[in-house]
């Protein structure tokens, strides 16, 4: 499908043939039937309205009309706009030539009903079955009229033409009206692929929002069970809290029923010694309120330590999501490095395999006995000529080769051994 785009022509930019052209197009296109259903449109919405606001302002019809009409007016005009540069700027041409062409239909038609005027008042009754064809016709007014044709003064040739450019005019129409049915096919076709297209992409969209609400709730019941979770944490704690505020009440209960026997007993002496206990007893007062009021810090402290105690698993949460997600961002490392551990590997095995192929056997011997034979006599504390001299009995370089050979056969045998017993 290819993308047009459109422009917005502000009404202070238009000339006044482009206004009278807006005005043509919309009282040609018969817009005022649309413009009356989209007010009846609006009139069902503005029933929903305040009706204080109607008395104060009135209904609004006039105004919506004229707005109405100026957007009709405008979307004819932008319509045409939208044609005319579709078409490479032919409607206008287009428009042009339909106009010429009615102007020529309209002084065709005024030759044409001069000239029946006269042949109906020759043919009489004949003309109705002749003016079908208008081959036929002229034929028949020749040989009807034959001499009395010149002496009727008729410009058969001039007659001849105007049928012709009548019959013209009518194959042009035929034409115009085959051309507009093929557009309107186009568009048709084009407005029906448009919208296949639209509910297929309406279609993805429905999925794509489908697939977020299902994440969205796949998120929610996740939190909500962590919720859930934290809940049972917290109530388990109200539960410890409110069994250790009962455990602490019934400690100050058996404590006011000690202080209230201690009273009794103080107030039976105080009977016999007032003055002696007056100050025992405000003491006592004095201690049983300092137990109430640190009873109250301690529920106070415990209330703080249960808020301090949420914050804590709070933070806690977060951070465990913190780890979490360093753990799989750890893991993904992980992987990456496990995979180039094993790229790796596989290139250290295919490069010790072809090491242990590339070992030399066939030669080895003699090219490496001669060189070590030489860093033997260059490096011992042994004097050369000793060492020459043990070298007529025993041949150095033969051993030295041999050791070689074995060497690199051992260490063959031994990549091969290691290359089998590891995985591939």
């Amino acid at each position: 499908i290819e993308e047009e785009t459109t422009s917005i022509v502000k009404i202070e930019e238009m000339s006044l043939d482009e206004i009278q052209l807006a005005e043509q197009l919309y009282y040609s296109a018969g817009l005022d039937p649309i413009v009356d259903a989209g007010i009846n449109d609006y009139a069902k919405k503005v029933q929903t309205e305040d009706k204080l606001i109607n008395k104060v302002f009135g209904i609004r019809e006039s105004d919506i009309r004229g707005y109405g009409e100026s957007v009709a007016r405008r979307v004819a005009f932008a319509v045409y706009g939208l044609l005319n540069k579709q078409y490479g700027g032919k409607v206008g041409d287009l428009r042009s030539y339909v106009m010429s062409l009615e102007d020529d239909r309209d002084r065709a038609n005024l030759r044409y009903d001069e000239l029946m005027g006269r042949v109906i008042g020759i043919l009489g009754d004949e003309y109705k079955e002749l003016r079908t064809d208008s081959k036929e016709f002229i034929e028949k007014l020749t040989k009807t009229l034959g001499d009395d044709l010149k002496d009727a003064k008729i410009d058969q040739k001039a007659l001849a033409e105007s049928l012709a450019d009548i019959d013209g005019l009518r194959s042009q129409i035929n034409e115009l009206n085959k051309e507009k049915e093929h557009t309107k096919d186009k568009h048709d076709a084009k407005i029906t692929e448009l919208k296949s297209d639209h509910k297929a992409e309406i279609k993805s969209l429905k999925l794509q929002i489908d697939t977020l609400i299902k994440e969205k709730d796949h998120e929610k019941n996740k939190y909500e069970a962590k919720i859930d979770t934290l809940n049972k944490e917290i109530i388990e704690e109200k539960e410890k809290h409110e069994a250790r505020l009962t455990e602490l009440k019934n400690d100050h209960k058996e404590q006011t029923r000690n202080f209230q026997s201690q009273i009794d007993i103080i107030n039976k002496e105080m009977i016999q010694q007032t003055g002696k206990y007056e100050s025992q007893i405000g003491e006592l007062k004095s201690n049983h309120k300092d137990e109430i009021n640190n009873l109250k810090s301690q529920i106070a402290d415990l209330k703080k330590e249960k808020e301090q105690e949420n914050e804590r698993y709070e933070a806690q949460i977060a951070e465990l999501d913190l780890i979490i997600k360093g753990l799989e961002a750890d893991k993904n490392t992980l992987s990456n490095d496990l995979e180039q551990l094993k790229k790796d590997y596989d290139e250290l095995r295919t490069a010790i395999s072809k090491l242990a192929k590339d070992i030399p056997e066939e030669g080895m011997g003699q090219k490496f006995g001669d060189e070590l034979y030489k860093f033997v006599l260059k490096d011992s504390k042994i004097p050369s000529a000793v060492l020459m001299g043990v070298g007529q009995f025993i041949d150095f370089r033969k051993y030295l080769g041999l050791a070689v050979e074995n060497g690199a056969k051992e260490v063959r045998t031994n990549i091969e051994t290691i290359l089998e017993t590891t995985r591939s």
